[in-house]
């Protein structure tokens, strides 16, 4: 029994040792496949390097809606312009007081205001009408000179400074004759074509006369202006060497 004893402890021992054998054994073979695990991995060119980054979609911006051009008018001669009709008038309101022995508008009378550029129409006391003009540039030698006294004869048609001009009325003798007249125009294929009526009513634009729409011009022949009182006010904006 004594003997048998020490062969079955090594028997035993010799079990245990084979057992912790495999198991090492099993932990170094594991081992041994990760770290190859690892290489393969880190030896992968597909592998991420660095923390890794979320893809983020990139957004083309929309672009500003295309924007269709505004028409451009064809451009035209600045100085010629077609004839249009003139305004008509607001209703007569009581005249203002002008002091001049001559000019005596409880019968019929002219007030032209250089500054307003408009001509007053008075008769029996009351205005009846205001007519749009223009008178002479402010340049020394264009500017109207202020002036009281009566409307001369009827010129008709004149010619001056390279264009024509209807229904003309002598008013006095300045560096030129000074004439009411219509506006003045060219032919252009046998056609009148009137130069600066949008000056009417807005700027001084004449070498001097004054000048009204060619409607109202015909207007003041049949009214009938010779001798009539008229009142020519200076103007005030300035003059240009």
């Amino acid at each position: 029994m004594m003997n048998d004893n020490p062969r079955r402890y090594l028997t035993f021992g010799a079990g245990i040792g084979l057992v912790m054998l495999a198991v090492v054994g099993s932990l170094l073979l594991d081992g041994h496949g990760g770290v190859q695990q690892s290489t393969r991995a880190t030896d992968s060119p597909s592998a991420p390097v660095g923390p890794s980054v979320t893809a983020t979609a990139t957004v083309a911006p929309t672009p500003p809606p295309t924007q269709t051009p505004t028409p451009v008018p064809t451009p035209t001669i600045a100085y010629i312009s077609v004839v249009s009709d003139p305004p008509t008038d607001i209703a007569p309101r009581p005249i203002a007081s002008v002091k001049s022995k001559l000019w005596t508008p409880q019968q019929r009378a002219l007030l032209i205001d250089q500054d307003q550029q408009q001509i007053y129409v008075y008769e029996n006391g009351r205005k009846i009408k205001t007519i749009p003009a223009s008178s002479g540039k402010p340049l020394m030698d264009h500017f109207t000179p202020a002036w009281t006294g009566r409307v001369g004869a009827f010129q008709g048609t004149i010619f001056s400074f390279g264009v024509y001009a209807d229904d003309a009325w002598y008013l006095y003798r300045a560096s030129g004759d000074i004439l009411i007249h219509a506006a003045p125009y060219v032919y252009v294929n046998g056609q009148k074509v009137y130069q600066d009526l949008d000056a009417l009513g807005h700027y001084p634009s004449s070498h001097g006369c004054i000048r009204i729409h060619p409607k109202d011009a015909d207007w003041l022949t049949a009214w009938n202006i010779e001798g009539v009182p008229a009142v020519v006010l200076p103007w005030r904006g300035g003059f240009t060497e």
